[in-house]
């Protein structure tokens, strides 16, 4: 089976620079001796979290929400970023935590009963008194949660910049 990397091999189709949940795609059914099929993207195991929220965050402390990036600007000091609480999460379930360009200080997250972080082979400690802290103003993170029974394991999937954890 061909696999091809552009439209060009395919003059016409159209190129969609933002498919969307509803789009259809082309698959070959592998249980099927790879007769091809029709697949809604929102359907694949791999497909992208639709509506994911943006939140500006201007005060010392802000509750974290799955599905939500966040750009910290909060400019009077380190600002505490906190995990949503372990029942509200599901395995892959996102959060993105971007340093913002009005941030004076870096940004710590902190964690709820029974969560911890994993950063590489690093790991908070367990529970409230656990945090990860963004060691440079600019850092960006970011955590999906991988734990199959709720939101205990909260693993960085993607850094910048350097964390430490507590």
């Amino acid at each position: 089976m061909a696999f091809y990397s552009n439209a060009l091999n395919f003059p016409n189709l159209d190129v969609k620079a933002t498919p969307t949940g509803a789009d259809q795609i082309m698959i070959a059914d592998a249980a099927a001796a790879d007769k091809p099929k029709q697949a809604l993207l929102s359907t694949l195991p791999f497909a992208p979290s639709s509506g994911a929220a943006v939140v500006n965050v201007t005060t010392a402390t802000q509750a974290l929400a799955k599905n939500t990036t966040y750009f910290v600007n909060y400019a009077g000091g380190a600002c505490t970023l906190t995990l949503p609480a372990a029942a509200t999460l599901a395995q892959g379930d996102f959060i993105r935590i971007r340093a913002g360009e009005s941030a004076t200080d870096p940004f710590v997250i902190a964690q709820n009963a029974n969560q911890y972080i994993r950063v590489n082979s690093e790991v908070t400690t367990t529970g409230v008194g656990g945090t990860l802290t963004a060691d440079e103003i600019f850092c960006n993170i970011d955590l999906e949660c991988s734990s199959s029974a709720g939101g205990l394991a909260i693993t960085a999937v993607a850094t910048m910049g350097s964390f430490s954890g507590v």
